[in-house]
């Protein structure tokens, strides 16, 4: 296997210097220079690769943590270890959104139900032959012996749909605007409701999986947008729904 080049890092100004660390960690994970169980330099290697002090190291690293693209661990003399996870980043904001009341749980669900009919449009666009880690995620979900092995399965489908898609930004931001979500409907799946939870999510999965083998762009869309309706709508005010079923076409 041929050796990696080494990542390389370049001088920056003083003024907010731990922004400028920051946008040159971001952007060389998201472009994939850096990958995901990568190691960053140590502390003191970036000190002196940025020409900073210690503290602001230390401030460009904990914001970094925040957005869900390293992990820190101070002391740690492999240095910080890459996640390349921004949905995580961006989940903690809809948390944070959600907890102060700003943003509803109608406004997430509306927003998820645009983006995934999206996302199972374009999967419906790929060939047949792309389609291995989709059926994969589909009989995990149908194996799944313990609720939560299957809520994890789920997950992992809506996840594979907008890979298999090819639109990366789809995958952050759909990753996180469904944790926020099922973290409020966890008790509501549970329970005596597990059995019919687990045969509706499958029984919808199963024909938003055939719309997309079958290259059928707007069933894709449609079934992925009924299913979220299906599944959280009665989280929502009368008025509210009205709203959504209005994207049900």
């Amino acid at each position: 296997m041929a050796k990696k080049t080494p990542t390389t890092f370049e001088p920056i100004k003083p003024t907010r210097a731990h922004e400028a660390i920051l946008a040159q960690l971001q952007c060389k994970i998201l472009e994939g220079e850096l990958a995901p169980g990568d190691r960053l330099p140590s502390e003191r290697v970036m000190m002196e690769t940025f020409g900073v002090s210690r503290p602001t190291v230390r401030e460009a690293l904990r914001v970094a943590e925040s957005m869900g693209l390293v992990a820190v661990r101070h002391g740690d003399p492999g240095g910080p270890r890459v996640l390349g996870m921004p949905s995580v980043g961006v989940s903690r904001v809809l948390d944070s959104l959600l907890s102060a009341e700003r943003t509803s749980v109608a406004e997430l669900l509306e927003a998820r139900m645009v983006l995934e009919g999206t996302a199972a449009r374009l999967a419906a666009a790929r060939p047949a032959a792309e389609l291995g880690p989709l059926e994969q995620a589909y009989r995990e979900m149908e194996q799944a012996s313990a609720f939560a092995q299957f809520v994890e399965a789920d997950a992992l489908f809506h996840c594979r749909v907008a890979e298999v898609g090819g639109n990366r930004l789809l995958v952050v931001i759909l990753t996180a605007l469904r944790d926020p979500i099922v973290r409020l409907i966890t008790t509501g799946l549970s329970g005596d409701t597990e059995v019919g939870a687990r045969a509706k999510i499958l029984r919808a999965h199963r024909e938003i999986l055939k719309a997309i083998r079958s290259r059928d762009a707007a069933a894709a869309d449609r079934r992925s947008r009924r299913h979220l309706f299906d599944l959280y709508a009665a989280l929502v005010a009368t008025e509210e729904r009205r709203r959504l079923e209005s994207l049900l076409g």
